[in-house]
Parts: C-alpha cells; structure tokens; sequence
C-alpha cells in the first residue's frame, strides 16, 4: 500500500492535466456545491457534480467541471455524458481526481495541451440505451518519466459543437514526449463498428494513429473516419499485398449505426477492378457496383454491350471474414458480347477460392449466342471461369471453359468442331472459342461431304474487339463437292477482311451431264460469312441470280461462283 500510495502522488503531481495545468501554478480553489453547476461557453453549455475556478496565473483563469459531466448546445438538452475513465492502470491505482470524467476551460491556450477547451473522459450519447462509449481518453505510460502517465484528451470546439480527438502535433506534451497519435485516445466506436478486424496488424498503436472521431452536438452525430490497410486472407491477398481503404462510420444520438466505405481499386482474379456504392456494416461491407474498366485492363476488350469503358461490371461484392466473395454466392451480370464472333447471356456470376492454388475466381455460369460470323440455331451452355496466370513477372487474368462439341454454320459450309474450349489471354491477344480440329462439311446440295478435320480453329476477337477468324493457317481443301451439274475437289485460302471471314477457292471439277461426263472445267468460288452479308433467301431474289433491273442489296452474296 504505501508504495501504491507514494505512485499516486507522483501520478498525480506530475499528470499533464493536473500537474502541468494546475499543480505548479497553485492556482486551485474547489467549489463544491450539492447542486450541478452549469457553465456556457459560446454555444455550448456543460454541466457536472463539481466545479473548480482556476486564478489568472492559470492560463488566465479558468474553471473545470467534473463529475456525471453532460454537455449540449446552449439553450438546449443535453446530447453527450463524459464518464470516468477507470483507475486502474497496469494493475496500480490512480487517483480518480484525474480520471472522473472532467471538462477544462482557459482563457489562454494551455502549453501543453494546445487548446483553450477539452475533455477527459469516456464519451457517449445520452439517448443511447446501449449506454456504450463511442470515444474517450486513456492512459499510456510516460516514456520520458519513469513511473508516471499521460493521459489523453479530447479538444472542445464551443464555437462550432463538436468534440474530437487531437490532430497530429496539435498537443506539444505528447509531441515534445515522442506519443503516436491516439496511443492515448479510447477509439470504442472502431470495436462497435466491427472493424478492428479490418486492420492488417488487428488495429495496432500505428495503425490507429489515423483515425479520426468526432461528436457534433448539432446534429446529435457521431462520425469516424478509419484509413486502414486492409487484412485479406487466402485468394483475396494474393494480388493484394497492401490494400488502402478509408471506412466512415456514423452513429446516431441514439445509437443506430451506419457507414459506408470509400470507392476502391483491387486485384480479383488478375483483374484491376474498382469497388463504387460501399455499404458498410458491422463487420462487413459490400459494393454494389464494381467496374472492370478498360482503362484499368488495357490488355482486355471491351465487352459490356453498352458501356464501351468497361470489360464488364458486376454486383454485390462482399467482405467478410478477411476475404472477398459475391453477396448472395451468385449475382447477374450483363451479356459479354464478343463482336461478330458470339455473346454469352443470361449470365451468374460468382467469385470463389481455389484452396489448392489460394487464388480467387470467378465462375459464370452463362450461355453461348453464335454471332453473324457462325451461326447457329441452338445456343450452348457453358461455365466460363476467370483466373490469375502470371506473365512475365505480373498476374493476369485468364478466360477459360470447356465447351461440347458443336456445328455451327460458317457461310456455306458446316464447321464440325471437336475439343472446343472458350479462352482468352492477353498475352495471346485472343479471346474467343478454339478447336482442336474442325471439319467442314457441304450442304446437301452440295454434296453433304466432310472434309477431314484440320486444327487452327478460332473464331473471336482481340483487345480491340477486332474480329479474329483462323483456320489451318489459312490454307485448306474442302470436301468433294458434288452437285446436280458438278462434282471435283477445290482448295484455296481463308482469312478475314473488314470483319468478314472471307474463303477463296478454286479448282477443276467435272461435268456430270450426260454427253459431258468427264468433261473438266475449272472453277472459282467465293464464301463469306459476316454481318455484311447477305441472308440466305431463295433463288428468285438471290444477289447471285438477280431479274434484269433488280438493284442488288446493299450487302455481300454469301456465296459467288464462276
């Protein structure tokens, strides 16, 4: 006990509030009174238990209440109460002289607080049934003195009715001492928000240093402005190692809580995405809207069908529990058109964790529409993911699905395509559908013959949504053609011109007329497939076989012959 007692006196000669303010200018005379005391001061009015006047040789005089200290605007109730801080430091007790909550006025800025106007105490809203502080002073051990403490403080604005928690260097004992910001400040709300679990480091003294706090005794709100460095785990803190975000909370007079959280930018499965419209919530927050922007993934077409800015956008992007996901698990999101080449529609949308890999991506589940290049009367299901790959040093995103095998229609010919898979990498500049062989096939008035697969298969488009068509490196022979008239073998080249896949063929066939048989003539052929082609229609209004004086459309015969 005595050597309990011999750490209080110290405690208290030397505490910055009282020794420093107080104790060495002698300037304490008590007035007691059984009655609250209240005081104005400008446009704030407190009042407590206890007050003391301070003589001129105090900062110019001055007073202090404390004790059930409440304060509001003049002429109004009350909105905050200043609580006791607790005694009890490191296991030995301090004098509750210094820890009542307590409110300090000076005619004169104090020298080593910086202000006129300021507080100790455990602060909450009188309204607030839950009775919880939202924000208070602390005590921290002096670094300087050996076996005494500091105490925090809130400073007072009396002119606009705010309390809040010193900026940095704006108090000269904590600065002149070496103090962190708020090592001394009791930041409760952090806790009632749920985001101490937030910080990378679980809200250390550095991490805590920039926070800010402030009651409004106006608007009877309290707001919280939390830059932080935010903890990811698994596939979420692969692409993100240091993740910057600022989390504003607000808490009513009567303690309902709301927050939000500042638009973002991140890497999700190798893409640069940026998080807008956050929600935040007790231990949680969500975007509604997160862009993947063409600014942002240069090495991406645009596929959004209205927005050319954008790859694509998606919704409810949640987080909890330190990583990233979908609010719900899945989510609609918009067609990706790939040019002429194809769409995919009626899409969902997930983002999930490889745990074998620890990196994230997405799956969408969707459906696959042939464009005006290939056609096709059926569309196809398909589950289309969307990884990391690193390239050169730098994660980028990967499309890839396996898809079953499928026959589109290709200008004239039939395409049978076997081991088609949807891929796209910017590296590659391609993002599209592949095939590791493709057979083209003859109409039945052609002959209905397949020729043997050839490999080189794409069809899709690049980073500027060109359109990109490859087969057999550009050369092929077709299946026997065989008509009513002809029959022969032709070959030639394929390639694409001005978004139109184009094929130029040539060879001998032979007449199958009677009297003529065996008869070679050679023959040329042209087969296009495109939007700017002409739909098939039948013979009598075919550009190719047009009455005299017909104007002919405004498009490309799909099929030319000589």
């Amino acid at each position: 006990m005595p050597r309990t007692a011999s750490f209080n006196r110290r405690i208290f000669r030397l505490l910055p509030l009282l020794l420093l303010i107080l104790g060495a200018t002698g300037a304490l005379a008590h007035a007691l009174s059984d009655a609250r005391t209240c005081r104005d001061v400008n446009q704030l009015t407190f009042c407590a238990d206890e007050i003391t006047e301070f003589a001129a040789a105090a900062n110019g005089g001055g007073f202090r209440l404390r004790g059930n200290l409440q304060i509001g605007p003049k002429g109004s109730p009350a909105v905050v109460a200043v609580d006791s801080i607790g005694n009890v430091f490191d296991g030995t007790i301090i004098d509750q002289n210094t820890t009542t909550g307590s409110y300090f006025h000076f005619n004169q800025a104090d020298p080593n607080t910086g202000t006129t106007d300021f507080l100790i105490g455990d602060v909450r809203m009188i309204n607030d049934a839950s009775g919880l502080t939202l924000m208070g002073t602390s005590v921290i051990t002096d670094p300087v003195n050996v076996g005494q403490v500091l105490i925090g403080r809130l400073f007072v604005d009396t002119v606009n009715k705010k309390i809040f928690n010193p900026a940095a260097g704006a108090v000269p004992i904590f600065t002149q001492r070496g103090i962190t910001r708020n090592a001394n400040i009791r930041l409760a709300f952090t806790s009632r928000a749920g985001a101490l679990s937030f910080y990378k480091n679980g809200g250390s003294v550095s991490e805590m240093s920039t926070v800010n706090g402030e009651f409004d005794l106006t608007t009877k709100k309290f707001t919280g402005v939390m830059p932080i460095n935010l903890k990811l785990q698994g596939g979420s803190a692969v692409d993100n190692d240091t993740l910057q975000l600022t989390l504003r909370t607000n808490f009513s007079d009567t303690g309902a809580f709301t927050g939000s959280v500042d638009g973002f930018k991140a890497k999700l499965a190798g893409l640069q995405v940026e998080a807008k419209n956050i929600v935040l919530r007790v231990g949680e927050f969500e975007a509604a809207v997160v862009d993947v922007s063409k600014a942002d993934n240069p090495g991406l077409p645009n596929l959004d069908p209205t927005d050319t800015n954008l790859v694509f956008r998606f919704e409810k992007l949640l987080y909890k529990n330190n990583q990233f996901s979908i609010g719900g698990i899945g989510t609609p999101v918009k067609d990706f058109v790939f040019g002429d080449a194809f769409s995919l529609v009626n899409q969902t949308l997930g983002l999930s964790n490889d745990t074998q890999s620890q990196t994230l991506f997405f799956a969408i589940n969707s459906t696959l529409r042939f464009g005006s290049v290939a056609t096709s009367a059926s569309n196809v299901p398909i589950s289309l993911k969307i990884s990391r790959k690193v390239v050169n040093g730098q994660p980028k995103p990967i499309f890839e699905a396996g898809l079953q095998n499928i026959s589109p229609k290709l200008g004239t010919f039939t395409a049978n395509l076997t081991g088609v898979t949807l891929a796209g990498d910017a590296a590659e500049n391609f993002f599209g559908i592949k095939a590791t062989t493709a057979a083209l096939q003859w109409p039945a008035t052609m002959g209905g013959k397949t020729a043997a697969g050839v490999g080189g298969f794409k069809l899709g488009i690049n980073k500027d949504k060109g359109l990109v068509f490859a087969l057999a490196n550009g050369t092929i022979s077709t299946p026997e053609f065989d008509s009513s008239v002809l029959k022969g073998n032709l070959s030639g080249t394929v390639g694409v011109s001005q978004a139109t896949v184009t094929f130029v063929l040539s060879g001998t066939l032979q007449l199958k007329v009677a009297q003529n048989t065996g008869v070679g003539t050679t023959a040329n052929m042209i087969i296009r497939a495109g939007k700017t082609v002409c739909p098939e229609t039948p013979p009598a209004t075919s550009p190719i076989f047009l009455k005299p004086g017909t104007t002919a459309p405004a498009c490309l015969s799909a099929t030319k012959r000589a």
